[in-house]
């Protein structure tokens, strides 16, 4: 079960809507979160305006953390210096953080923070879940159900081992299997696994893109949270940022929960 998690904080005009989504993270057990901000190594100026501007940023997270207290998790927080995603990624080696939380806004400073390479290099190089909350539409019900897209395959086990943890926290689990023209007995034997390896869950077949049938899906259902897999062999639902992964996390429904491959 999820237990610590890192935040990344931008500190942008768009950390507010971030912030008060963090209180979702109880149902994935999460009870201790570290709040990280990164400044940029090299900017213009001197030690005492580099002091100046993590004092600035650290009074900002003192704030978060008050917040975030009177909400029932542990929090600490810390001001780092250098390329996001490489400092993000070394200080998450030096921790137990269960996974790394980031924000994801079409437009603004959000935006460029975390389209482009930091999130782009977090998928693709840390060893941790990353769990990414959309801030450009209104958060969906907190009671919705947990929505696990996989294709049944022994590439999706981590991804079904952690859906399986978080369980416990949702009233409704779906596994999703999105047939892209597969034989019937193969859609079978997929049903069949997934009711075996995931008891509790409703195995729900559906036709089209994977990308749009998980948008589609999550939207119906009103789903709180969408799990996918990582793996770096395309051997689930080819979520290898070429396809279905770039475009969910590009455009996500809802709260996504990435998972990587390897031991659960």
């Amino acid at each position: 079960m999820f237990e610590h998690a890192v935040v990344a904080a931008d500190l942008s005009a768009n950390w507010p809507s971030l912030l008060e989504r963090l209180p979702r993270l109880r149902r994935a057990g999460i009870r201790r979160l570290t709040l990280i901000h990164v400044l940029p190594r090299g900017m213009p100026g001197t030690a005492r305006q580099d002091h100046q501007l993590t004092a600035e940023a650290s009074e900002q997270l003192q704030q978060a953390v008050d917040w975030l207290t009177e909400q029932g998790f542990i929090v600490t927080h810390e001001v780092l210096m250098g390329e996001p995603s490489v400092a993000i990624d070394d200080y998450l080696e030096q921790t137990d953080a269960s996974l790394v939380v980031v924000g994801r806004h079409s437009h603004g400073r959000l935006h460029t923070f975390f389209r482009g390479s930091t999130l782009y290099d977090l998928a693709r190089s840390a060893g941790r879940p990353i769990w990414l909350e959309p801030l450009d539409t209104e958060p969906t019900n907190d009671d919705g159900p947990l929505l696990l897209a996989t294709n049944a395959s022994e590439g999706a086990r981590s991804a079904e081992q952690r859906a399986r943890e978080l369980q416990s926290g949702y009233e409704t689990a779906i596994a999703l299997i999105v047939d892209e023209g597969q034989p019937a007995p193969d859609k079978q034997a997929a049903v069949q696994r997934i009711e075996t390896r995931l008891p509790g869950f409703k195995a729900r077949v559906e036709n089209g893109k994977v990308a749009h049938v998980i948008d589609t899906v999550a939207r119906e259902t009103g789903a709180a949270l969408i799990v996918l897999g990582r793996s770096s062999h395309g051997s689930l639902l080819e979520l290898l940022w070429g396809s279905t992964a770039e475009q969910i996390f590009l455009r996500p429904p809802t709260s996504v929960l990435l998972i990587p491959s390897g031991p659960a």
